[in-house]
């Protein structure tokens, strides 16, 4: 019964041949509409990726940071004595925390920057008015950050 019922079935579609053995038609599906231009998918792909990127140097820094942070401490015990002490913190590394705390602070940011721009001109090309909205949003958490960080410094 199954083979019966596909058997019809194609011959509905004419997927099997007709009488005088001619090739069968060929189904045509047309493909989706694209609404996205390739050259814009690379784009919010790189964008998305150096996010990416940069959020894994933060995460450097920052581990790189608590080890500085913990031998720090450890150094400064009462129990070292202050040649020890003066080799290992006061050393050739002394100015690099404070080097990895500028790039952190300049690279989380930007990383979060470009994440967010990314998804402004994804949404832009799925739809003009949630991606402008969520730009308006993000523009105003913008300059909410910009004057915090003018408030406290």
């Amino acid at each position: 019964m199954v083979a019966q019922m596909s058997y019809d079935l194609m011959d509905i579609l004419n997927l099997n041949g007709t009488d005088d053995d001619t090739q069968p038609a060929i189904l045509q599906i047309p493909p989706p509409p694209m609404s996205f231009q390739p050259g814009v998918l690379i784009w919010i792909n790189v964008i998305w990726s150096i996010s990416l990127t940069l959020s894994f140097i933060c995460t450097f820094f920052g581990w790189c940071l608590r080890r500085w942070a913990f031998r720090y401490y450890f150094y400064n015990s009462p129990r070292i004595d202050s040649r020890d002490r003066s080799q290992t913190i006061e050393g050739p590394d002394a100015s690099r925390p404070s080097a990895m705390v500028a790039l952190l602070h300049f690279f989380l940011p930007l990383s979060v920057f470009l994440f967010y721009f990314g998804l402004v001109v994804f949404l832009i090309h799925i739809d003009v008015t949630l991606g402008l909205a969520f730009a308006s949003l993000l523009v105003t958490a913008g300059l909410l950050y910009v004057s915090y960080l003018f408030i406290n410094a």
